[in-house]
């Protein structure tokens, strides 16, 4: 692998995250109408809306974003989770309450170790951007956030009409880089969205994963690597050569 002309990267797992996480979200919301969820019921509900989404992935060519589509896919999960802890009668009045107060942006959190990441980069000359799946409220947090400061661009599913894994959302960040896909790098923690998309357009990845499964086996080490986070970028993009030049120890 050889050092980027372009870094992208993906947000949520990789830089940010929501506070509390996803199921402590849906347990705050629940408690605050005075319910305190089955902890056995709230996994078996995320387990279950998990399921859902990975069919939801399976087959899938169409990768623009309809906002009425996704709002209507997107509530009935979040209602699935709420009827399952305990709100048969008013799943999707609590699945209304839970996106309002995600879209809010006010449970985001940037990780301790993103911004000295994003500012070891910078030191590299290295200019980058995001792109992620997410919320037209996720974009004005990240854009009001220190993200900002560092990013060239920022992209986000539902404001630009595509999302990952699909082509288009990459072909669009490399069109505003002014990258080819060799002179970029992906970097997120999705296999499926992030690695698989970004080499499905012939951008290198790396997959921030501290437990990497079979799905990598047989990758190229001259498009794909694998890190634990996102605090060991700057260290790795140092220690690669620049674009035509031979590459050191590293493939």
């Amino acid at each position: 692998m050889k050092r980027p002309k372009f870094v992208l990267l993906d947000a949520v797992h990789t830089l940010m995250d929501l506070a509390p996480d996803f199921p402590g979200f849906f347990r705050m919301i629940a408690r605050r109408e005075g319910l305190e969820p089955d902890p056995e019921a709230l996994r078996e509900a995320f387990a279950e809306a998990d399921r859902q989404v990975r069919a939801r992935l399976e087959g899938r060519s169409d990768w623009s974003i309809d906002l009425e589509r996704e709002r209507l896919f997107w509530s009935k999960i979040d209602a699935g989770i709420f009827r399952r802890i305990g709100f048969a009668e008013r799943a999707e009045e609590m699945a209304a309450k839970a996106f309002a107060e995600f879209n809010s942006g006010a449970h985001f959190h940037l990780f301790g170790i993103a911004e000295p990441a994003l500012q070891g980069i910078r030191a590299l000359d290295l200019p980058m951007g995001i792109v992620s799946n997410g919320t037209d409220g996720m974009e004005r947090w990240m854009k009001a956030s220190p993200l900002a400061d560092y990013a060239e661009f920022i992209l986000v599913s539902a404001v630009v009409g595509w999302e990952k894994p699909g082509p288009e959302i990459f072909r669009l960040a490399l069109e505003q880089a002014g990258a080819a896909p060799h002179e970029a790098l992906f970097v997120g923690d999705s296999f499926e969205h992030d690695v698989l998309g970004a080499l499905g357009v012939g951008i290198p990845a790396i997959w921030l994963s501290k437990n990497p499964d079979g799905r990598a086996k047989g990758l190229p080490p001259s498009q794909f690597s694998v890190l634990e986070h996102i605090g060991q970028l700057p260290d790795f993009l140092a220690r690669l050569a620049p674009q035509g030049k031979e590459c050191g120890s590293l493939a």
